[in-house]
């Protein structure tokens, strides 16, 4: 029997009982009340462990839901954090790469002022050889 229905049970009892005239009293079976009382509790020890185990399921649900939601948020900060991490190499090799052509192009201009002061030593050298008289002068 559901624990309604012995709620409801007991309140017809009451309703139906003789009333003392002048007052609110009512005058009860014991042994009816008794009876009722006993069987609420029986209601109520029964549900009991079923309310436990909802409890435990309930938890139990609560819980994979927390683990499925802590799933997903790793996976997402995982996501993002390689994410981050290719966009970290991209910046790098971007970087790498401007360094590299700045210092190629430092590199070919002083190649070519090498070159040509090479060049210049070499014709000044020619020009002494040619002309003897410059060598003193």
């Amino acid at each position: 029997m559901k624990l309604d229905d012995l709620i409801n049970e007991l309140e017809e009892i009451i309703n139906e009982s003789q009333h003392i005239p002048l007052t609110q009293l009512v005058v009860l079976e014991e042994r009816q009340l008794f009876d009722i009382i006993d069987r609420i509790r029986s209601a109520v020890h029964s549900t009991k462990p079923q309310r436990s185990e909802n409890t435990g399921m309930t938890q139990q649900m609560r819980e994979q839901g927390l683990l499925t939601a802590a799933d997903l948020e790793r996976s997402r900060i995982i996501e993002a954090a390689h994410a981050e991490a290719d966009e970290i190499r991209a910046g790098a090799d971007e970087y790498a790469r401007e360094v590299l052509e700045d210092l190629y192009t430092r590199l070919d201009r002083t190649m070519l002022s090498v070159k040509s002061g090479l060049l210049e030593l070499e014709r000044l050298q020619q020009a002494r050889q040619s002309d003897p008289d410059e060598q003193i002068g």
